[in-house]
């Protein structure tokens, strides 16, 4: 108990944006494979890493959540 009170809690933003990265990255995949182009025309395959990116740096967040 005694290192739970000096523990430091996030910020209110912190969830809902890690949450919010986690489904926009994952819309972003989804709309791709629908698709086939979009959401941007013409750089193929680098949606996928776009999408993924976006969804790595919404779960990389969640390990420092408090």
């Amino acid at each position: 108990e005694e290192s739970i009170k000096g523990t430091k809690s996030n910020p209110g933003w912190f969830v809902p944006l890690f949450c919010a990265l986690l489904i926009i990255g994952l819309v972003w995949v989804v709309v791709y494979y629908l698709t086939g182009n979009y959401p941007i025309p013409n750089i193929d395959f680098w949606n996928l890493v776009i999408g993924f990116g976006i969804m790595l740096v919404g779960f990389l967040m969640t390990m420092w959540w408090r």
